[in-house]
């Protein structure tokens, strides 16, 4: 249930939220829920970061992806895992 909640804005913010809402039609309040709801979100997310990411998790083949490096390239210096992506002593 909604509780009702008391805030204290400058004048300049008072008048941005209300221009917000006219261009939006919608009430004042509604703004301000919005904006505080985005902001919390932004602060501590909801969703876990495995269910934030699910849907750019997936298995790929070498024969989807043309340019890929085949299973036998990741053992090449470029994608090896103690250097991450070429390390300099191959760059040169």
């Amino acid at each position: 249930m909604a509780s009702p909640l008391t805030l204290r804005l400058d004048l300049k913010t008072r008048k941005r939220i209300e221009r917000i809402a006219r261009r939006r039609q919608v009430p004042v309040s509604e703004v301000v829920r919005l904006a505080i709801a985005a902001w919390a979100e932004q602060q501590e997310p909801v969703a876990a970061p495995y269910e934030a990411m699910a849907d750019l998790i997936g298995v790929w083949s070498t024969e989807e992806c043309p340019g890929a490096p085949s299973e036998r390239g990741l053992d090449s210096p470029k994608f090896s895992r103690a250097g991450g992506a070429a390390s300099d002593s191959h760059r040169r």
